[in-house]
């Protein structure tokens, strides 16, 4: 996941000291977004969250310019 425009901080829900960038909110939502799916697939093996991670659930919460890839 790469997040066009974000700082460091972006997970964290305020700024670190010298972000130059203005902070988009909608960065830390969908970094906790897939995070969370991410361990609920894996440590919970939770089918669920397996099928949003390879669906279109990530870029649902992305923004057009971010970008989603999968290896």
């Amino acid at each position: 996941m790469v997040l066009n425009g974000a700082e460091h901080s972006a997970f964290s829900d305020r700024a670190l000291p010298g972000d130059k960038e203005k902070r988009n909110p909608n960065h830390h939502r969908a970094i906790l977004a897939v995070s969370t799916a991410f361990w609920d697939a894996w440590l919970r093996e939770d089918a669920d969250a397996r099928a949003w991670l390879d669906g279109a659930g990530p870029l649902s919460v992305l923004e057009r310019q971010d970008r989603w890839q999968r290896k």
